[in-house]
């Protein structure tokens, strides 16, 4: 079963998009983007995470994203996220 907060969450989420989808005028295409950069940003979280766990760690290999927008959506999630990419970066 859900947490009361969890799911206030979700529906703060949703009533965000849902906000700019009116301002653009575009339903449709703001959920695809959404879709999209939420795609993206977990395939960035996830290489993050694998690079830690190949044992390359000591050697300071860990991979720390660059895309645009991997900071700004980490940093809109809850602190609960683990803070991959943050690496010594503002």
């Amino acid at each position: 079963m859900q947490s009361i907060a969890s799911t206030s969450l979700k529906i703060k989420k949703i009533d965000a998009w849902d906000e700019i989808a009116e301002k653009r005028n575009d339903v449709n295409n703001v959920n695809l983007k959404m879709t999209s950069l939420l795609g993206s940003f977990r395939a960035q979280k996830s290489k993050g995470k694998k690079s830690i766990g190949t044992g390359k760690a000591w050697r300071q290999e860990i991979y720390v994203s660059n895309w645009f927008a991997f900071k700004r959506i980490l940093q809109s999630f809850n602190k609960r996220t683990t803070n991959f990419g943050n690496h010594g970066r503002n």
